[in-house]
């Protein structure tokens, strides 16, 4: 047995439960579970010291399974993303649907963090330990939740009990992890983070440096045109028309100039922007 898959027999009930928590879909929660592993696994390595068990994992899958539900509206688990069941009778399939349809609108009416313990410890192996262990919580706190969880569910405990300990992950998870493993296959997330985007700097550097650029011909425009009308008035009799009309052309230049260099601003920033 390689290391992978020792992680992922160990702890693939807690972290699928986690995800299965959030999305209340057997089939979408095994895949973020799987992910989830598959990140874990290449990050391992550079972490020291080394992260808790099986929280740090499950921590993944919950913030996975949070951004699939955002980009997706959730659907409730069906009996088609379920494993094939041991019952073939036609009332024994239509109980296992009634089960799952009060499974699912009880579950929906807890918090967000009693749904996971519920989950956690039904999808487990049912004990408030290993549930206190996978939300780095005491003991007495996740016995707690559980205990809430319970009394609001009330008469469907027995449905949501038979449902979540009949979608736990078995022997085909572990070797569908092992399988996107040995395929090289890169979750979307974690190529997100192993390469963060920096594409946001680039316009902005060649903004800066258009700016720069058309910000020195403002200058320039701005030197010589305010020099000209010098040139003329030391070049011009002393009388008082002409110099009038000499004063004229230098107030007439300069708004030009404003306007030219609030052009010029004003195309810098489109630069940046764009």
């Amino acid at each position: 047995m390689t290391g992978f898959e020792a992680l992922v027999r160990e702890h693939q009930a807690a972290v699928c439960a986690t995800a299965f928590a959030v999305l209340r879909d057997r089939g979408r929660s095994e895949e973020i579970a799987q992910d989830a592993f598959l990140i874990a696994w290449r990050r391992l390595p550079e972490l020291t010291p080394q992260p808790p068990l099986p929280a740090w994992i499950c921590g993944i899958a919950r913030n996975l399974a949070r951004n699939a539900a955002r980009k997706h509206r959730e659907t409730p688990m069906t009996a088609t993303t379920r494993e094939p069941a041991a019952a073939t009778t036609p009332l024994d399939c239509a109980l296992s649907r009634e089960h799952l349809d009060i499974s699912n609108r009880a579950l929906a009416t807890l918090r967000d963090e009693d749904r996971e313990v519920v989950v956690l410890y039904y999808r487990g192996d049912e004990s408030i330990a290993s549930v206190a262990a996978a939300l780095e919580v005491p003991v007495p706190t996740a016995q707690k939740r559980l205990s809430r969880a319970r009394e609001r569910l009330r008469t469907a405990i027995a449905s949501v009990e038979a449902t979540l300990r009949a979608t736990r992950p078995g022997p085909a998870f572990t070797v569908a992890c092992i399988a996107a493993l040995a395929a090289g296959r890169m979750p979307e997330a974690a190529a997100a983070t192993a390469a963060p985007a920096a594409k946001p700097v680039v316009p902005l550097a060649i903004g800066a440096a258009v700016l720069a650029v058309v910000g020195g011909f403002a200058i320039r425009e701005a030197v010589s045109a305010s020099s000209a009308p010098a040139a003329t008035t030391a070049s011009s009799s002393p009388s008082s028309a002409s110099a009038a009309s000499t004063a004229a052309p230098r107030t007439a230049s300069r708004p030009r100039v404003r306007s030219s260099a609030r052009h010029a601003r004003s195309s810098g920033w489109m630069s940046l922007i764009a």
